[in-house]
């Protein structure tokens, strides 16, 4: 299988990286390849992670703090969403 990102997911990936990148350049880098290497492991084994609801969606847990969201199509698995912990708390709150 291969992956491919959702609008969203690459603007969500985009803004996690620049904010990353504004403390520490390098560690956007290193971030950015872990992301797409996790990725292909997500295209690799599809299915791993937790059901996220009834419509086939998936989540994976990257690095403690991110939850990759994907559901496989096909031969593709595409990525929906990359968020970060506190913001996922936050729009389940309601406040963000």
């Amino acid at each position: 299988m291969r992956f491919a990102l959702s609008t969203q997911a690459f603007h969500d990936l985009a803004a996690i990286l620049d904010r990353i990148r504004a403390e520490n350049p390098l560690a956007a880098e290193r971030y950015g390849r872990l992301f797409r290497r996790t990725f292909g492991t997500l295209a690799a084994m599809p299915g791993i992670g937790t059901r996220a609801d009834g419509a086939g969606t998936l989540e994976f847990t990257f690095q403690r703090n991110y939850r990759i969201v994907y559901r496989p199509a096909g031969s593709t698995i595409w990525i929906t969403r990359v968020v970060h912990v506190a913001r996922m708390r936050s729009h389940a709150l309601g406040s963000g």
